[in-house]
């Protein structure tokens, strides 16, 4: 079968995207340059716009990303190929090339937002024992995008997946949140824990990975603040979270392989939940 040039500059979009976190049309045309594919700027936005309304990518401060739910589909697609496969290039591998840490320094919650759903969700697909612990101060995500993290948890709980989730109170709405979290696979709970009052930070445990991701102080009160009112419709609440999540802001996600702090968490978990259960 032949692709057209139209499907063909689709693909090299798609695979120029898929290798950073947020990209401008000029980047991506000079990315195209640079591997030396040659069209037009006509056509680059041409099948820019395709590609958003195919929801294939989403555009924030001018910038494009993978949607959540095309990564959702090919996290899938990747899990049916790698069980074919007898040495599928690892998580690791491909986010820490050679190295225990990484960081990177994003400039809106969507970026983020799109980078932790790709880094959690690729680690729980290739994790051993299918466990993942995480503290949340907020569930902002939740609310901005149900459909998005519906997919995603719905994706988890066919790998396999365990979870663990200490909580933060702001905005914690059990029978809200019980539409994707089903309880065979999730447990979670808002008591106190040595990680409340910390409102800036959210983590994920994944075997020996630590992935993290910071907020700015002003950023993690907005948010907070949106998620207490709860007075409010979640339309309401959606529409105030859609205005924070599109303004300029400093994010950094950080992802550490480290037996050492997965074990400090892991441990910490065990004492707060009791024994973990493994899938």
């Amino acid at each position: 079968m032949f692709l057209t040039s139209s499907e063909k500059l689709k693909e090299k979009i798609v695979h120029i995207v898929a290798g950073d976190v947020g990209l401008s049309a000029g980047k991506i045309m000079s990315a195209l340059s640079r591997k030396g594919h040659l069209f037009s700027k006509p056509a680059l936005y041409k099948e820019l716009r395709a590609l958003l309304e195919d929801s294939v990518l989403i555009k924030a401060h001018q910038k494009y990303y993978l949607s959540v739910d095309w990564t959702v589909k090919l996290q899938q697609f990747n899990d049916q190929v790698k069980s074919q496969m007898g040495h599928p290039q690892m998580f690791e591998d491909i986010y820490l090339q050679g190295r225990t840490k990484r960081t990177w320094r994003l400039s809106s919650l969507v970026s983020a937002k799109h980078l932790w759903s790709k880094l959690v969700g690729e680690a729980l697909s290739q994790s051993e024992n299918k466990l993942s612990l995480s503290w949340n101060p907020c569930p902002w995500f939740y609310y901005s995008q149900p459909h998005h993290q519906s997919a995603l948890m719905q994706h988890h709980r066919k790998c396999g997946a365990r979870m663990y989730k200490i909580m933060g109170t702001s905005g914690f709405n059990p029978h809200f949140l019980s539409t994707f979290w089903h309880k065979d696979f999730v447990t979670w709970s808002t008591n106190s824990s040595r990680y409340h009052g910390d409102e800036c930070t959210y983590f994920t445990v994944i075997d020996n990975f630590y992935i993290e991701c910071n907020l700015s102080k002003a950023t993690a009160k907005s948010l907070v603040d949106v998620c207490q009112k709860s007075k409010e419709s979640d339309v309401k609440k959606l529409a105030l979270l859609y205005a924070i999540e599109q303004k300029k802001t400093r994010v950094t996600i950080t992802l550490n392989k480290s037996a050492r702090i997965a074990n400090k968490h892991t441990n910490y978990f065990n004492e707060y939940f009791g024994t973990l259960e493994h899938s």
